[in-house]
């Protein structure tokens, strides 16, 4: 039995059972509507945006307005983040 301890561990797998693992990995199914493409994860570059918008933002122990934005103004500039805070 083989453990799966990354990619270079598949190259002493017998090649028919190869091929099989690429032939799932080409595969997609459908769950309800949405389509879902199987195969090994892609790193891709992460590009930059002049607006960035959050439903949503929690900061724990900053539940008053004027507190949790300045705890917000706080980690931005400590990421060297310059941005304009709209409530």
């Amino acid at each position: 039995m083989i453990k799966y301890y990354g990619l270079s561990a598949l190259s002493i797998i017998h090649p028919e059972v190869m091929d099989k693992f690429n032939y799932y990995l080409s595969l997609s199914l459908m769950a309800c509507t949405d389509k879902i493409r199987l195969g090994l994860p892609e790193s891709q570059e992460l590009e930059g945006c002049d607006r960035l918008y959050a439903r949503l933002v929690i900061i724990r122990g900053f539940d008053e307005p004027n507190a949790f934005i300045q705890a917000v103004e706080r980690q931005l500039e400590s990421l060297n983040i310059s941005a304009k805070i709209n409530d």
